[in-house]
Formats: C-alpha cells, structure tokens, sequence
C-alpha cells in the first residue's frame, strides 16, 4: 500500500503552487474527505499532482461542518476557475476521492471556515 506524508494544513493557511508549467500541464488537486459514523467530516486529505514539488496536505476538522468548494470566477469563461474533473474511489483512504485542476491563473489554495461549511478555495 502507498503510503504519503502529508503536511498539517490549518484553516486560513494558503498554499501556492504554479498552475500550469509546459513539461507537466494544468496543475491538480486530488481531495479525500473522511467522515465519520454519524456522517460529519472530520478530516480532508489533499495531494497534489502535476506540479514539481508534489506535497501532501491534511485538514484537520473541529465541529460540524459541510464541505464546499470555491473557484476565482473572475477568470474567462470557458477556461477561467477550476473545475471538477473526475470523481471516485479513493483505496488508500476508504472514501470517496475529486480530482479538480485549477485555473490557469489561479496561484493559491485556502481552506476557510464560513457558514457552517469548510470551503477550499482554489484562486488568486
């Protein structure tokens, strides 16, 4: 089994990374929520593909809250904001797994808490 580190991410700590490089394409992230019996999210886990530096990130969470995720809309049309690309299975963490890349102006990654919900913002 494959098994990653993965970095401590708090909420409201940014990520940056290059959105796109022309050896590898549009950058990507891949999102595991787990949760538990009761069916509230406890945790997040990120990785991050097609980037040169490809880290590992885990979200920790405290309380009730629903997951969302937020896009830079201000970019173009239809190539501005990320998108949602492919959803799954995720083995290694026994949930479900989706893949977004980001926009090609897009350069940060923020998890943030508003309105009950723990919203990852892929932006500027």
């Amino acid at each position: 089994m494959l098994t990653r580190k993965y970095l401590p991410l708090k909420i409201g700590e940014s990520v940056s990374y290059v959105p796109m490089s022309k050896d590898l394409g549009r950058a990507e992230f891949v999102f595991c929520p787990v949760f538990n019996e009761k069916g509230l999210l406890k945790k997040v886990y990120i990785s991050s593909m097609q980037q040169k530096e490809g880290k590992n990130y885990l979200i920790r969470v405290q309380g009730k809250l629903d997951l969302f995720y937020l896009t830079d809309y201000s970019e173009p049309i239809p190539y501005g904001g990320a998108r949602h690309w492919m959803g799954g299975w995720c083995k290694e963490h026994k949930t479900i797994f989706q893949r977004w890349y980001v926009g090609p102006q897009s350069t940060k990654m923020t998890p943030r808490v508003s309105c009950e919900a723990l919203q990852i913002y892929l932006g500027k």
